[in-house]
């Protein structure tokens, strides 16, 4: 039952030598993929020279096929990017016909039907995806944005030479705030200018000419969410009504090197419990210049920048390819 030297391993011992846990090792007894292993007087399960072989020689194999099965659909990713690059260069596009001409225009941003996913790759379910809506304008730099107040925005009141009536609100999810000696007051959906207003009349029964000012401190009731390979993936909050999806993606850090861009989609939430789904050409609107194909987000949309196959892969096969190396790197007891 030795090892030439009467020494045994443990478990836990031998699986460190091989690069994975205990509980692969005893998975792999269960499978039947190696032999099961040997017990002492106390029932533990002991490795000698010759088993410590046989598990190595097994994990290697597991890693090889990984690698292999890696490389086959690495080469068919590689080859769908580049059909999906040449069909959508403009220096190979074909002209278009009249028949196609409406095919063409439907693809437009202003449009309210759908573009089709370009990556092959993508499963046949996510490519039959709902209409959106028609894409509203875009603000300019310098261009002024409405921001309307909403449950858990935090606002500040301040009336000139009437401190008692000067106070910080949380607006409540009534969309409400409680105000001094005035009781419940309705802000919800209104820009801080028309709150200077309804505020200043309302104070107008109390005080002659009320000065108010209102400065919005927090803004919390506007939420996207830009999720996956980005730099920054989370929740953010909005500071305007509408953002586009291109000032989106520059505040979550910019796709990284494993985002499919091509394939990037615009989640909008919809009240019947269908959300509505718009593929979005990334790359195209960073880095071609394509600036028809920003979209508005509005407080509730989702962005997702998915992965690539190839990262998908390799975020398997790292761990294991890892493990590999650093048990090559030890001697493995009795051998």
């Amino acid at each position: 039952m030795d090892n030439g030297n009467g020494d045994f391993l443990t478990i836990t011992e031998a699986a460190r030598l091989i690069g994975v846990s205990s509980k692969t090792i005893v998975r792999w007894e269960k499978a039947g993929k190696v032999r099961r292993s040997k017990r002492d007087f106390r029932g533990w399960r002991v490795f000698d020279g010759k088993d410590l072989k046989k598990l190595k020689a097994f994990r290697e194999t597991i890693f090889y096929v990984f690698v292999t099965m890696a490389l086959v659909l690495g080469s068919v990713v590689f080859a769908a990017d580049l059909e999906v690059v040449s069909e959508t260069a403009p220096a190979q596009a074909p002209a278009s016909t009249p028949a196609e001409a409406p095919a063409a225009m439907s693809t437009s941003v202003s449009s309210p039907t759908i573009e089709k996913a370009k990556d092959d790759a993508t499963p046949a379910s996510t490519k039959k995806l709902m209409p959106m809506p028609p894409a509203v304008k875009t603000p300019v730099i310098g261009e002024p944005t409405r921001y309307t107040l909403g449950p858990d925005d935090v606002i500040e009141i301040i009336v000139r030479r009437h401190p008692e009536f000067s106070d910080k609100f949380i607006i409540n999810g009534e969309g409400k705030i409680q105000y001094k000696f005035v009781g419940d007051i309705e802000i919800k959906g209104l820009t801080k200018t028309e709150v200077k207003d309804r505020i200043s009349k309302i104070l107008g029964k109390f005080i002659i000419s009320p000065d108010v000012d209102v400065t919005i401190l927090d803004y919390r009731s506007k939420i996207i969410y830009v999720i996956g390979e980005v730099g920054n993936p989370g929740k953010y909050y909005m500071k305007s009504d509408q953002i586009s999806l291109r000032e989106a993606v520059v505040q979550a850090g910019l796709p990284t090197l494993s985002a499919a861009m091509r394939r990037t989609t615009l989640v909008r939430p919809d009240k019947s419990g269908k959300p509505k789904e718009k593929v979005v050409d990334l790359y195209a609107l960073l880095y071609e210049g394509k600036l028809n194909l920003d979209q508005i987000m509005i407080p509730g949309d989702v962005l997702v920048v998915p992965a690539t196959l190839f990262a998908k892969i390799f975020r398997v096969i790292n761990p294991i390819s890892s493990a590999a190396n650093s048990a090559r790197s030890v001697t493995p007891y009795g051998m």
